[in-house]
């Protein structure tokens, strides 16, 4: 029986971002735009004769003023939305005319586990279904932290060589990456020297020993492929993302705590920890270096007993200092925050102050590494050498005898993987209906080399805590004559806490050059703010405004959260004045 992921997301084009700080303790963001008359249409979606016209006292760069004209649909603008003739995928128009995402089971994924052999220096692909070892990959020195997106690829950071690398899961399907016209990999239990297999995509040094990886899916491109990159982090205070085609850094940030795990929810929040510091990077407001170093620095602190300060609910990048020392950290599908260490803690960012922070002290027991939370509602952490499995709710543990654990995943049946620490072997755990309800099977993979792991090795990790990928894009057309400036989006929407609404837009003088440009990065919701400057971010692409304007709003929907909803939007620009005759 296949694991029930409960985390969807899908997209939906619109306009602008909403505000309401990431991370508030406040149960829902809501803009709310004016309402005034104006005429003109939109094109690809349906056409508008009425604008939502906005506060244009809020936002960066340029925004609306009188001069405007405005497209607009949804609620009070009489054009309602509808799916018609859109490329819409998981979407709803409801009763009351707002968009919704549809609930609906994510695609199935790879039923495969990475795992890396430290001192041997590889990494292996084994089926989960089969326990069948399907290929090494040389990684470098070291291997260590791992993290598995959406194709099933995986990311491996390494602290020894300092540098991550890419693993494609394709196998003879793996592309030609070295040029002599032949597709060279591993199979079983052979290992080519590093280098030598195609199936490793690229490789990029950082410097640094890496200590953290986690995948963050973007959104789908015109194709309808969703593809991902990676953020890695060390114990130096630093993260990088890199491109998941490349390798290539597209930014560099401060760390709020030094990186020993890393951690993505629904929400686009980077989780980090090390010692007592729990950190946070709203990764939909730290897009490049510059914006990333504009976030700045907060700091909070939990007490023993649960209370946490909520001054920096409204920050880019927190750290948190916790009563109890940490080690592994997963987020699972409510997105919650799960900490190993002593003792485990739970963190939930959107619950009251006074009760964010949970704990379980386990009997003699000294220290808690991998952590790991699956799709029904229970937390498994490696009790060296045993195995703990708790109710997330409850804090309900039992104690499950193994020979040895240090990295715990989830696969998509929902058995539970245990990777022994520097031992040839991993066993997996079959979980009945209740807690006390398990049976475990022994050395299920054996011929490791030296195995140090305790990240996501599957992918279940980041797919149960930030869901899937769809997208709807909806078409604008410009000024009857002359260069249209595109100037802002606004919106009217429903944004519960754990949801999130990223915007892209792209710009282009027909429907042929269109369809190559290059989506632009505008906002999110709840970090960002209604109306937002849609001028600024194509300013800051150097990107020149064309007759056409496409606008994208990728939904997520993570866990239990509620579907946004898309109530109103609208978007601002101005045509050039007609000349007076003299």
């Amino acid at each position: 029986m296949d694991l029930h992921v409960k985390a969807l997301v899908v997209a939906v084009v619109v306009s602008a971002a909403a505000p309401a700080a990431c991370g508030s303790s406040a149960d829902r963001a809501t803009t709310s735009p004016k309402r005034s008359k104006s005429t003109g249409a939109g094109g690809g979606g349906a056409e508008t004769s009425t604008s939502i016209t906005t506060d244009s006292t809020a936002g960066a760069g340029a925004l609306c003023d009188a001069t405007c004209e405005h497209r607009a649909s949804g609620e009070g603008s009489g054009e309602p939305f509808t799916l018609d003739g859109h490329e819409s995928a998981g979407v709803v128009v409801g009763d009351d005319g707002s968009v919704s995402v549809v609930a609906h089971e994510p695609p199935k994924g790879k039923d495969l586990i990475w795992i890396v052999s430290s001192k041997g220096g590889y990494v292996s692909k084994f089926d989960t279904s089969t326990y069948e070892e399907l290929a090494r990959v040389a990684t470098g020195k070291d291997p260590s932290r791992t993290a598995v997106d959406a194709q099933g690829d995986v990311y491996v950071a390494s602290r020894g060589g300092e540098s991550a690398v890419k693993v494609s899961a394709s196998g003879k399907s793996c592309p030609d990456t070295n040029g002599d016209g032949k597709i060279t990999t591993s199979t079983g239990q052979d290992l080519l020297p590093f280098g030598g297999d195609d199936c490793m995509l690229w490789v990029q040094p950082l410097g640094h020993v890496l200590r953290g990886a986690a995948a963050q899916q973007r959104p789908a491109g015109a194709d309808g492929v969703s593809k991902s990159d990676v953020w890695v982090g060390t114990l130096d205070g630093f993260v990088w993302k890199l491109d998941g085609d490349t390798g290539e850094v597209l930014l560099t940030a401060d760390s709020p705590c030094p990186v020993y795990g890393l951690a993505l929810d629904g929400a686009g929040q980077l989780w980090m920890t090390n010692d007592n510091c729990l950190g946070r990077i709203d990764t939909t407001r730290c897009l490049d270096d510059a914006s990333c170093a504009a976030l700045g620095s907060c700091t909070s602190s939990c007490s023993a007993i649960g209370s946490c300060t909520a001054t920096c609910d409204d920050a880019g990048r927190e750290a948190i200092t916790l009563p109890g020392m940490t080690y592994g950290i997963t987020v699972d599908f409510k997105g919650r925050v799960w900490l190993g260490g002593l003792p485990i803690q739970r963190y939930s960012p959107h619950g009251a102050p006074s009760a964010r922070l949970a704990s379980k002290q386990l009997d003699k027991i000294t220290q808690v590494h991998g952590i790991a939370a699956d799709g029904v509602g229970f937390v498994w952490a490696a009790a060296v050498p045993n195995v703990v499995r708790l109710d997330a709710e409850t804090l309900d543990a039992r104690l499950i005898t193994t020979e040895s654990s240090k990295g715990m995943a989830v696969d998509r049946q929902g058995k539970i993987w245990v990777v022994s620490e520097m031992l040839p072997f991993a066993s997996v755990i079959f979980p009945g209906t209740t807690i006390g309800n398990n049976q475990v099977v022994e050395h299920v993979v054996t011929g490791l080399d030296g195995p140090y792991t305790y990240s996501d090795l599957t992918g279940v990790q980041v797919a149960l805590a930030t869901g899937a990928t769809g997208r709807y894009v909806q078409r604008f057309t410009g000024c009857g004559g002359g260069e249209t400036a595109w100037i802002e989006l606004g919106w009217k929407a429903d944004v519960p806490a754990g949801s999130l609404l990223r915007f892209r837009a792209r710009t282009a003088e027909n429907a042929a050059a269109i369809a190559s440009a290059t989506w632009v990065d505008v906002a999110a919701a709840p970090s960002g703010t209604s109306p937002t400057s849609l001028a600024g971010a194509l300013t800051k692409a150097k990107i020149p405004p064309g007759h056409l304007l496409d606008v994208e709003v990728t939904f997520t929907v993570a866990g239990a959260a509620t579907s946004p909803k898309l109530e109103g939007l609208d978007v601002g620009y101005v045509c050039p004045k007609p000349s007076t005759p003299k």
